[in-house]
């Protein structure tokens, strides 16, 4: 099967590492469990509002700094699953929202990290439902449950589905399930995938 991924927060701990950077830096004690929006900015770090706008400042410098990026740790669940999905003959696909000039240090992350792919696809926050349908892809695995819904408009018939991956952003949101099913971890992802006759191409 064709296997469809994004990359921030299901692959890689790209807010871990911007947290955790901005912790170091401004000598605060953020949460990555506490993130209640994906959006740095819609998350109340701070009743100072000098002390909230210095953090969400150096959170949004982290995850767009190439070198910060390249810092980033991978989910170790996900790197495991992703090598056996491979090894079962599954093709690997990355779908990212970064912007057009990460596309190296976004190759070289998943190499270095020994993370399979078919392609990366790096969409320039353009809408990545139009990208999963020129791909082909029978499923889709995101943090985000717009960007589901984004494909599920793009993209009606999915062979194993749309998935949303639970993230502290997430856990409370509203998912309509006769387009999106919710799942926890990494190894649920394998089951899911590997039932039945365990399709190759």
């Amino acid at each position: 099967m064709r296997l469809g991924f994004d990359l921030d927060e299901v692959i890689s701990q790209t807010a871990k590492m911007a947290i955790d950077y901005t912790n170091e830096r401004l000598k605060c004690d953020c949460k990555f469990d506490s993130l209640e929006s994906f959006y740095f900015e819609q998350n109340n770090f701070s009743d100072d509002p000098d002390e909230q706008k210095a953090i969400v400042d150096s959170l949004c410098h982290a995850v767009f700094d190439a070198d910060l990026l390249a810092t980033a740790e991978p989910y170790p669940d996900a790197v495991k699953v992703l090598r056996k999905l491979k090894h079962q003959g599954h093709k690997i696909f990355i779908i990212t929202k970064r912007y057009r000039k990460d596309i190296d240090v976004t190759t070289e992350w998943l190499q270095l990290n020994k993370i399979p792919f078919e392609k990366v696809v790096v969409t320039d926050f353009r809408e990545k439902g139009v990208f999963a349908n020129r791909l082909k892809l029978d499923f889709f695995l995101d943090d985000l449950e717009e960007n589901l819904y984004e494909m599920y408009k793009a993209k009606a018939h999915w062979h194993k589905g749309l998935f949303l991956i639970t993230r502290p952003w997430n856990v409370n949101k509203y998912i309509d399930a006769s387009k999106i099913r919710r799942i926890d971890n990494w190894n649920d992802i394998f089951k899911i995938i590997s039932i039945g006759n365990r399709l190759k191409g």
